[in-house]
């Protein structure tokens, strides 16, 4: 996925901004192996890759070799360097002193195996010098080492521009029903194909830069000592500053985690660049070892183009726009993002309950110019109809009336209040938590379990509005004072509108709580929670994250993104005690708000797929009643008939 801009042969600029618009030369070298032909969809989509022929959900259409491949800094010290498999422990290394400081350098290699260390020992001893000045580097500028090592790997291998030549011949065919097309060619790139991906250094972050820049030079200076021992064959002489800080930017917006899990290395495979981005992809990449295969989720026509997402799925829009503009330098435009808020399932993620039709969220208004005028429109049309004979009427039948009209606002509204959390007949009810009952937080107030109706912080009804209208003139029906334009406000923050009725409702409230307040109350939980179980504090995380999953006393909306954020940390919680029936709830509320979200498979999908099959299979085979048994063996042979189409659909066939 790549931004470029128009050729231009006459300058230089854009004479480079051409060659990034190239197939990459390794794809192009095994194009007639592969069910897709790349291409070049302009500079808003950057390359694309269009399929040749119906391609069914399930079909293998790319593996790729890592071109560069090292384990994280937090893994280097148990795992092996070369296939990322997992090791002993490596001691902690002996200080200056010669006492041992508790540290490893991430960047001295280990291996698992004679076969993973005989290719690479000869060269390691020539890079050892190297490796401990990278991690100095690091600790004394405050950079990753992780990227200053892949800068220097890259430099010392990609002095030749030549393509790397592709792999010898096909990947085993995969067993399977129907007629398939063949697998692909596995695809080696070179340092050729890393010329032609998008590395603009200006563009990222003034932050990163100005912390990486010094620490560049530096390695630079590292980079050149090794080139004048004349130690390793062919460097001569390492690349330009400049060089080096284009290939940290482009590493940067590359790079993706692999091995066992995503979080044991890091790899850069150049070919996932000729894949576009979608926010509802159709294809997947899952990356393992120094091998990433990219499958199909959805059956594709011929023609249309194939689809990978390098952005989180289940946040807002605006938040996925920006990973993307910070992270890969693109702007997405893909049907997801451009269809109308109020009509995607989007508004889900980042809205808040409208409490004055109960039907559907307020999110932030496109046009604040637009909606701050409808919003002095609607208290315009609130004082009429406040004023009309109905709410004269209401005002000569006495206190009586009223009560009985807000007793019935709050009944309704207590019958209507949106639940908080999208449980259903599938969900098993869990013993000593009362339904209702809220678990209060250290140093947050009380939050009530329903919204009041008619509450400071919400926009209340018409009747509402109308009873106290006539409370206020003292029930004799005399409105004459109130024929006037509402005062300007004086509140700060954002107008919020709801995609339902087009109600507007300011984002901070005078009284109580705004949706904008909402949202920032709910962040703020969120980074408390995660903090408190990053620290193992569970039971105190465990705390504010129900409340998050709450909804925040259902003002927020089920499928809220700090809702579903809520749920993992509580699922991790709760798999670590053994609470079965609770892991298969939280579980089952994941799988169900993610497919409500996202209408296609997708790797955590697959992961709450896994945890529900696990407790209903665990509560099937050791519950005492014979009834909750046979209650969760059917729940189990659903889950676990649906997990192995998945696994077979995203993963491959089991060899």
């Amino acid at each position: 996925m790549v931004r470029t801009s128009s050729p231009n042969p006459k300058s230089p600029a854009k004479s480079k901004a051409s060659k990034q618009q190239q197939t990459l030369p390794s794809v192009a070298a095994v194009q007639d192996a592969l069910p897709w032909t790349p291409g070049h969809g302009g500079r808003a989509v950057g390359r694309t890759a269009v399929a040749d022929t119906d391609l069914p959900a399930g079909c293998l259409v790319m593996q790729e070799r890592a071109l560069l491949l090292i384990p994280r800094s937090g893994t280097a010290s148990h795992v092996c360097h070369a296939c990322l498999e997992p090791m002993m422990p490596a001691k902690a290394q002996k200080g200056p002193g010669g006492a041992e400081d508790g540290t490893s350098n991430p960047l001295l290699p280990r291996y698992c195996s004679r076969a993973c260390a005989a290719p690479r020992l000869l060269r390691d001893g020539h890079l050892l010098p190297l490796r401990r000045g990278l991690a100095d580097i690091s600790r004394e500028h405050g950079v990753d080492p992780e990227l200053l090592h892949l800068v220097a790997l890259l430099d010392l291998d990609g002095g030749t521009g030549a393509p790397a030549a592709p792999a010898p011949g096909p990947a085993p065919a995969e067993p399977g029903a129907g007629a398939p097309p063949p697998p692909p060619l596995v695809v080696a790139c070179g340092p050729a194909d890393v010329a032609c991906l998008h590395s603009s250094w200006d563009k990222r972050p003034a932050p990163w830069r100005g912390a990486l820049g010094p620490a560049l030079r530096a390695v630079h200076a590292q980079l050149a000592a090794l080139a004048a021992g004349g130690k390793l064959a062919g460097y001569a002489a390492p690349g330009t500053l400049p060089e080096l800080q284009a290939r940290a930017a482009m590493l940067a917006t590359n790079l993706v985690g692999t091995g066992p899990s995503t979080e044991a290395g890091l790899a850069l495979f150049p070919g996932l660049a000729s894949f576009s981005h979608s926010c509802m992809p159709n294809c997947i990449w899952i990356a393992a070892g120094d091998t990433v295969y990219v499958r199909t989720v959805t059956p594709i026509k011929a023609g249309e183009p194939l689809t990978l997402s390098f952005a989180p799925l289940y946040e807002p829009r605006s938040v996925r726009k920006q990973t993307l503009a910070m992270e890969r330098g693109v702007s997405c435009a893909c049907t997801r993002c451009v269809s109308p808020l109020a009509t995607s399932s989007d508004r889900f993620l980042e809205g808040v309950w409208c409490l004055a039709c109960r039907r559907d969220v307020l999110v932030e208004a496109a046009n604040q110019e637009s909606a701050a005028a409808e919003y002095e429109a609607q208290a315009c049309e609130r004082e009429r109809r406040a004023a009309g004979p109905h709410a004269a009427r209401l005002g000569r039948g006495g206190g009586k009336h009223k009560g009985r009209k807000a007793t019935g606002g709050g009944a309704a509204a207590a019958g209507a209040a949106p639940g908080a959390s999208a449980a259903g007949a599938g969900y098993v009810e869990e013993e000593g938590m009362p339904a209702g009952e809220e678990t209060p937080v250290a140093g947050h107030e009380s939050v009530p379990s329903t919204p009041r109706p008619g509450a400071a912080d919400s926009p209340p009804a018409a009747e509402a509005q109308a009873a106290d209208h006539s409370q206020c003139c003292g029930g004799h029906g005399d409105h004459s004072h109130h024929h006037h334009a509402p005062p300007p406000l004086t509140f700060p923050g954002k107008w919020w509108k709801c995609c339902g009725c087009g109600s507007v409702a300011p984002g901070v409230a005078e009284q109580g709580l705004g949706p904008q307040q909402l949202v920032q109350r709910a962040d703020l939980l969120w980074q408390q929670g995660l903090m408190l179980h990053n620290m193992k504090a569970y039971s105190q995380s465990e705390q504010i994250l129900r409340v998050l999953c709450a909804g925040l006393a259902g003002r927020l909306h089920p499928l809220h993104a700090r809702v579903i954020d809520a749920l993992t940390p509580l699922l991790n919680i709760n798999i670590q005690r053994g609470e079965t029936v609770t892991v298969f709830n939280l579980a089952l509320q994941l799988w169900e708000a993610e497919r409500s979200i996202v209408d296609r498979p997708t790797l955590t999908q697959l992961t709450y797929l896994g945890a529900l099959v696990e407790a209903a299979h665990h509560k099937a085979t050791h519950a005492n009643s014979s009834v909750v048994r046979k209650q969760f063996d059917r729940k189990y042979k659903l889950a676990h008939s649906e997990l192995v189409f998945l696994r077979k659909m995203m993963l491959g066939p089991e060899e």
